[in-house]
């Protein structure tokens, strides 16, 4: 019996420990049930606000999806619990891509990620990256958590990225200018098709190849102080240098850009622009020579119309002592000295009237090639023996319209330029051709209007020119001859006419390689008149008669006086417009002729003239000017009704002309 309790004991006491060991175990059990809770409700929080999608899967779609995976399906978890996978996808085709990449991914390694589409329950489809993870390792394909994220924005700009990048590599490959980064060595780093182009090389590879300061830089030199200008500086802004072609022709570039630096500060390269401004500097060095002989143009002209007035009264009163003295008489030799300096300096003035685009022209139509052949006789007396003369005429000309004098003189002055550079003897070509100048840039650059034009070209074989004298070769008083052995109006007086006929004139030229100097007339559809000059001197015979002179200038005024009081001519004089309408007002008797000059203070000769002609009707009228540079068109003819009598001008030529008016 004593056994048998103590069995009963033992056995209480371990149905006790038993009992507390269940108690403790059910304790823990439920605390880990709470954990679980805690951690499963953490867990579905944290899916729910997790910027991503989540979701389990078993060949369908378990029903434990959070918030990001409802909108980025736009179903509800209803609508997803149970479904295959299929009904994210817009096609068959992308969904069975899906799986197998993914599929095969778990089944290697527990984890599969794939880039995919899937399509809102609106029918928007969006780019999605997908994860999956197998649940258990050792049965990967039973079930997975897969992740989705919406890369929506990150596509975008992934292709704002590649349109950015497209664009700048089609703005840098189209450019019309020159880019390239280049390191501190001066070996190029990039450069673009256009930097190709300019340079003339084959290829982009080839160009890459050259050294920047030994194969473009004319003068090594001036990149390393170039460098050394820029080395403190961000920016690069139009800095003019001259580089040469990968043939060796030199061109003139601005570069702009900005110095790439590296951690150190110093520089590691640079990034450039560059524009080729050789054809641009050629046209504003144009531009500059144009405005300056402009600018001569104007000067000249002023000074043309007070030394006319002054050669006028020297060679007047010149003229009349020559008739005054006899010819054996020791003062008629300085006599006749004065006169023939004076028309010296007549002619000089001429030719700066030309070279200013101021002369009164006499425009006809004319055949230059039978101007030219009309010279030739002279031309070959002219230039001597020793220069073989050439005449080369263009067929099927067309006609000039200009003035016959003038554009002799063209010639006579083109031939003579020509002559004097072949000291030795050589070859002078006198060549005619019609050159149509279409393009309206082209004949800009002439600094002509777009037309039909006949181009003379004097071409000869001597010495050539240096290019700084042929910047300046039309400039007036620019010689190259030594001292006393020419004036330097030949070329410029060629400019001048040619400009005023509404053409041009220019020269190429290098040294020791002859020179061509052409002009370029616009042509007509007028039919050449003849070559007579001005009909034979008028037979004088006694003049009767009242004049009204109008001078500003009292040496000619005096001067004219006296010439027509000696041929019998009554005379009234004036200063100006003012006294000119008083003379007349006062004058009760009939007023045959009014002789003004054109340019004068105040109202100038035109208008007295059509003043007086109202208060006088049937008033002729004889116009003198030695600069009617205010009142002439752009062919040099009076703008207003009137014949000229141009300063300096003789006696003879004075009183010739009023007899043929008052006749």
């Amino acid at each position: 019996m004593q056994d048998d309790g103590l069995t009963s004991m033992a056995l209480a006491r371990r149905i006790e420990e038993l009992e507390r060991a269940l108690e403790e175990r059910s304790a823990q059990l439920l605390e880990t049930k709470e954990r679980l809770a805690q951690c499963e409700a953490t867990m579905s929080s944290l899916s729910r606000a997790a910027p991503i999608g989540i979701g389990l899967v078993e060949n369908r779609i378990l029903g434990w999806v959070n918030g990001e995976m409802l909108r980025l399906t736009g179903r509800s978890e209803a609508e997803l619990r149970g479904q295959s996978a299929r009904i994210l996808y817009p096609s068959d085709e992308e969904f069975r891509r899906v799986g197998r990449l993914k599929h095969a991914d778990v089944a290697r390694s527990g984890i599969g990620s794939v880039e995919t589409r899937w399509m809102h329950r609106d029918g928007t489809i969006r780019p999605i990256f997908l994860s999956s993870a197998a649940i258990d390792p050792e049965d990967p394909m039973a079930a997975m958590v897969f992740t989705a994220l919406d890369i929506s924005e990150q596509k975008e700009t992934e292709q704002a990225l590649r349109r950015s990048e497209g664009n700048y590599r089609s703005l840098i490959r189209n450019a019309v200018y020159g880019i390239y980064r280049s390191n501190p060595e001066g070996h190029f780093l990039e450069v673009n098709p256009a930097l190709v182009r300019m340079l003339g090389y084959e290829s982009r590879e080839e160009l890459l190849t050259a050294n920047i300061a030994r194969d473009i830089y004319q003068n090594p030199a001036d990149r390393t102080e170039l460098i050394a200008r820029v080395w403190n500086r961000e920016v690069i802004n139009g800095v003019h240098v001259l580089w040469k072609k990968k043939d060796g022709t030199p061109i003139e570039v601005r570069t702009s850009g900005r110095v790439l630096r590296g951690d150190n500060g110093l520089p590691e390269g640079w990034e450039m622009i560059v524009e080729d401004i050789t054809e641009r500097s050629k046209l504003e060095d144009q531009l500059r020579q144009s405005q300056k002989l402009e600018a001569l143009g104007r000067l000249a002209g002023g000074v043309a119309h007070d030394f006319n007035n002054l050669l006028t009264a020297i060679g007047g009163y010149s003229e009349m002592l020559q008739g005054e003295v006899d010819e054996d008489d020791p003062l008629r030799c300085r006599i006749d000295g004065i006169h023939e300096a004076s028309m010296r300096a007549a002619s000089l003035t001429r030719q700066l009237l030309a070279f200013s685009r101021k002369q009164i022209l006499h425009a006809e139509a004319l055949d230059l090639n039978g101007v030219v052949s009309g010279l030739e006789p002279m031309l070959r007396r002219l230039i001597g023996e020793d220069i073989d003369l050439v005449i080369d005429p263009g067929i099927g000309l067309a006609h000039v319209f200009a003035d016959r004098g003038q554009v002799e003189q063209i010639v006579m002055n083109l031939v003579v330029n020509a002559r004097d550079a072949m000291p030795g003897g050589g070859t002078l070509t006198i060549r005619t051709r019609y050159e149509q100048l279409g393009d309206p840039d082209v004949a800009a650059r002439l600094g002509v209007r777009a037309g039909d034009y006949v181009r003379l070209d004097v071409e000869d074989t001597g010495l050539g020119m240096e290019p700084e004298v042929m910047a300046r070769a039309f400039e007036p008083f620019f010689t190259t001859k030594e001292r006393d052995r020419g004036t330097g109006l030949g070329l410029s007086t060629v400019y001048g006419i040619a400009k005023q006929s509404g053409g041009c004139a220019r020269v190429l030229s290098s040294p020791g390689k002859g020179a061509t100097l052409t002009v370029f007339l616009p042509g007509t559809d007028e039919a050449a008149t003849g070559s007579a000059k001005a009909g034979d001197a008028h037979h004088w015979q006694a003049m009767t008669g009242t004049i009204l002179v109008v001078e500003d200038e009292p040496a000619v005024r005096e001067l004219v006086s006296e010439i027509l009081e000696m041929e019998g001519l009554t005379v009234l004089v004036a200063g100006n417009a003012e006294q000119a309408f008083q003379v007349s007002s006062e004058y009760d008797g009939t007023i045959d002729l009014l002789l003004s000059d054109v340019v004068l203070p105040g109202p100038d000769g035109p208008e007295i003239a059509e003043e007086l002609q109202r208060r006088r009707p049937g008033l002729p009228v004889l116009f003198m000017s030695g600069y009617a540079g205010d009142v002439i068109d752009h062919r040099g003819t009076l703008d207003r009704d009137g014949p000229l009598l141009e300063k300096p001008f003789t006696a003879k030529e004075l009183t010739s002309r009023i007899a043929d008016i008052l006749s």
